[in-house]
């Protein structure tokens, strides 16, 4: 077993084992408008352009921000807002805006929220909904832009889901399904779809879960890629999505990658690119392309790498923010 740093379990209290209590013509979502007299419908483009890096464990949990412009570059660290906390997730809603929620803050697991207006500046605290939780995984889905938080962990393992409505409103909690885990990846796909993937809890799971445009949580389609926990997905090209990174069983951080088709078909293990590591964190940028970004390769790092709008993830680009780990990212913003 590799040696594993000090500072691993400080990162992600429930990093291991649960032994223990667009391009311009891509979509990211369709909106469906009534046609002129025809009562037909049809779908119009709002490819999202920037993404966002925010909170996490820089050493100490942080609330800060790191902006992605719509050619990938990375801007230094900035101001945010909220309480600082790691082990949280993040999403698009509404079309252009994004929002953060949950984690692991010093006094323990939160259920507070943070809205990111379309110009990538984040909210004060919202009110607490649903359990408490750390290590979630979010999704955009429906043809509206919600969004959906599922997973993570309580007092245990959960497969619980809560929607966002295109408004930034948290629901409650529902009931959900798969296998119960955490620190697991997730993505859009198609039109209105999600998939989520991976992740740990009675083991390291290779499992996937497809989300319906009503943001319902099908069951484990079986494993197609390793195992692993603490990887990330994002969408990029026409509909398709892409996990990469994390780490597998026996202490082995990867940067190999798993494509998702429009279909939500998970394809075996690829090559990757970059810096092995875990916990990194990944959004889209610039209409139809991808960013890796951060993550613990032994110890913290702040390198990102850029996703091709055909999937190919690139070399590491070095690093502008402070080395981080246990952050989350979304896309946001039109133009």
């Amino acid at each position: 077993m590799k040696d594993i740093p000090n500072n691993f379990y400080n990162l992600d209290i429930y990093g291991k084992s649960s032994k223990r209590p667009y391009n311009p013509r891509g979509k990211m979502f369709g909106y469906h408008i009534l046609g002129f007299g025809s009562g037909g419908k049809f779908d119009f483009t709002l490819p999202i352009q920037r993404g966002i890096f925010a909170f996490g464990n820089t050493g100490s949990k942080v609330n800060t921000r790191n902006l992605v412009g719509t050619n990938g570059v990375v801007a230094s660290d900035a101001s945010g807002a909220g309480t600082a906390r790691n082990n949280l997730a993040a999403t698009t809603y509404g079309g252009n805006k994004a929002i953060f929620a949950f984690g692991t803050a010093a006094s323990g697991n939160t259920a507070v929220s943070n809205l990111v207006s379309n110009t990538g500046v984040i909210g004060s605290d919202q009110s607490a909904v649903g359990d408490a939780k750390g290590a979630p995984c979010a999704v955009t889905f429906g043809i509206t832009g919600q969004a959906l938080f599922a997973y993570g962990v309580v007092s245990e393992n959960v497969n619980t889901r809560q929607i966002v409505q295109n408004t930034g409103v948290m629901g409650s909690v529902l009931s959900g399904a798969g296998s119960t885990r955490r620190s697991l990846g997730g993505s859009e796909y198609g039109t209105g779809l999600g998939i989520y993937a991976f992740g740990d809890g009675a083991q390291y799971y290779g499992v996937s879960n497809l989300v319906n445009t009503s943001g319902v949580i099908g069951s484990d389609v079986s494993a197609v890629g390793t195992a692993r926990t603490h990887t990330a997905g994002a969408r990029y090209g026409t509909g398709t999505a892409i996990f990469a990174f994390g780490n597998t069983a026996g202490d082995n951080f990867i940067n190999t990658r798993n494509l998702v088709n429009n279909v939500g078909v998970v394809a075996s293990d690829a090559t990757g690119a970059g810096t092995a590591r875990y916990s990194a964190k990944a959004a889209e940028y610039g209409g139809d392309k991808a960013i890796f970004g951060f993550g613990n390769s032994g110890s913290f790092t702040g390198v990102t790498n850029l996703v091709s709008n055909s999937g190919v993830v690139a070399t590491d680009t070095s690093a502008v923010g402070t080395a981080n780990a246990g952050n989350a990212a979304a896309g946001y913003g039109y133009s």
